[in-house]
């Protein structure tokens, strides 16, 4: 995309003023992603700090302890604020996939800013595809059992042991706390509810540093990309 903006056709298609509305909308696509791609990163860095102290506390306490429960309930609450924020965010890329990224540009438009146009568009396709799937991650639904028997509720979405396979890392933690926290558990069962739980949660934070290193990347090409078109336009 850099080698692209920085032809002089495309420098002198973007110069003249009939073209100042696609020369906004290629200013603005890198600028709406960075919104979204800081508020992401602010989410799971806020995530991976509570999955941290969990597991110190799991490390030193016993199930059954106050300070356990706390921290399921901060982390569960977290997990609520973090889906409704990626929800909103599901929805808008949606919205925003269908009014701007379908339309082709008019059959009057300068025949090389049309080009750059329809490549523009189409990388912003592929990072919302990308932003979408991170945020089906993230917004994926909290398995909290609300009924009384959470054996009941944990025994449905598991068998023989294993979690069901369509269940991500968010849900296998949820699932290993609705299990840790089952009524009058068996002690034959505690230490293994503990390390199922710390298993959960360090996948958690394996799949989180994946996930920002690959934001990291997408960070540094959308300024690369903004700083560009900045360029052009200030020449």
């Amino acid at each position: 995309m850099e080698d692209l903006l920085k032809l002089p056709l495309t420098q002198q298609a973007l110069s003249l003023d009939q073209n100042q509305k696609w020369v906004d909308e290629l200013l603005d696509c890198p600028v709406r992603f960075l919104d979204i791609l800081g508020e992401t990163r602010d989410a799971m860095m806020l995530m991976k700090g509570n999955v941290r102290d969990f597991q110190s506390a799991l490390r030193r306490r016993k199930v059954g302890d106050l300070v356990i429960q706390n921290h399921v309930s901060s982390y569960w609450s977290l997990r609520r604020n973090t889906r409704k924020q990626c929800t909103k965010y599901l929805v808008l890329l949606k919205n925003t996939e269908e009014s701007s990224f379908g339309a082709s540009p008019p059959l009057d438009l300068n025949q090389h800013l049309s080009a750059v146009v329809r490549v523009l568009r189409e990388a912003s396709l592929i990072t919302s595809c990308i932003f979408q799937s991170l945020m089906s991650f993230l917004s994926s639904p909290i398995l909290r059992s609300k009924v009384t028997n959470k054996w009941r509720f944990v025994s449905r979405v598991m068998r023989k042991g294993r979690v069901v396979q369509n269940v991500n890392e968010l849900e296998k933690v949820d699932l290993a706390l609705c299990r840790m926290l089952m009524d009058n558990p068996a002690k034959d069962f505690e230490v293994e509810n503990i390390q199922f739980a710390h298993k959960g949660l360090e996948a958690v934070l394996v799949v989180i540093e994946g996930l920002e290193n690959g934001l990291d990347c997408l960070f540094k090409h959308l300024i690369n990309t903004r700083v560009s078109f900045l360029n052009l336009v200030s020449n």
